[in-house]
């Protein structure tokens, strides 16, 4: 279970606040992404941040520790919307976009191609930068699924309906 008394989960499963318990990592996955053909995508919406904005949006397993956060395990793939940073297995390992920086009303489309084993963000359905490789064995992709780690008392994500996000990926794909 996700839930303990530090963080509120509302709108039918949709939407985390951290309402209590400091500024630590925390957690949440969506274990139902959007399938189409070879991709799988997932859409969040900021509802509340603060300016530093310490949220990471990505992809785990579902057999990933949530510790710490899905971003610090050996299967998290992310961007931190802080300071646009691609973490990949837990490493902050290269600078993905400076645009990336978080605030509240946007809507980031994570899009992972599961043949190509690349990852693509977008906001409000502009690509970011170019797709990230990640390294995950054949036998794990049927494991992935979206999280979302919230750090900061009062931030509040909700997970929305990603197929106008989606169509936009794929027309800028398909392009």
């Amino acid at each position: 279970n996700n839930n303990n008394a530090n963080y509120e989960i509302k709108n039918n499963g949709k939407t985390i606040q951290k309402v209590s318990g400091g500024n630590s990592w925390k957690g949440f996955r969506c274990d139902n992404p959007t399938k189409i053909s070879d991709k799988m995508a997932c859409s969040i919406k900021i509802d509340n941040t603060d300016a530093n904005c310490y949220i990471m949006f990505g992809w785990c397993l579902r057999t990933s520790d949530n510790t710490a956060g899905y971003y610090s395990t050996k299967s998290g793939f992310c961007l931190y919307l802080c300071n646009g940073y691609f973490y990949n297995r837990g490493k902050n390992s290269e600078f993905y976009e400076q645009n990336a920086k978080g605030t509240i009303g946007q809507t980031y489309t994570s899009l992972i191609n599961i043949r190509d084993k690349t990852l693509l963000y977008l906001l409000n359905g502009v690509i970011l930068g170019a797709p990230k490789k990640f390294q995950i064995d054949e036998e794990e992709i049927e494991l992935l699924c979206p999280f979302v780690d919230v750090y900061t008392q009062g931030d509040q994500v909700s997970i929305v309906e990603s197929s106008r996000w989606i169509a936009k990926a794929k027309e800028i794909i398909n392009n």
